[in-house]
């Protein structure tokens, strides 16, 4: 039997003993622009806490340079996130 990708995400995330209607409501909430990009800050987070993202879904397409690029500064500001560290002062909305 296969599996549609919302179910096998679902499927895990209740193996993870999440509460999947919480984290779509949150997910739902994260703010986008006028072109439907995810807005974050300088860190990659999104204006739900603890939600990160970056490449072609908050800039829309472009190179993978500028993805790999997002995804360096996302997973530094998770760790930093993750360890209880402060984050740099953001400069704006990107």
């Amino acid at each position: 039997m296969l599996l549609s990708s919302s179910a096998v995400v679902a499927r895990w995330l209740r193996w993870l003993c999440c509460d999947v209607d919480r984290l779509v409501m949150g997910l739902a909430q994260i703010k986008v622009n006028d072109w439907g990009a995810v807005i974050v800050d300088a860190n990659q987070m999104t204006s739900v806490p603890a939600v990160f993202a970056g490449g072609d879904l908050v800039r829309g397409p472009s190179l993978v340079v500028h993805a790999v690029r997002d995804g360096r500064k996302a997973a530094q500001a998770i760790h930093r996130f993750l360890a209880g560290q402060p984050r740099p002062e953001s400069k704006g909305v990107s």
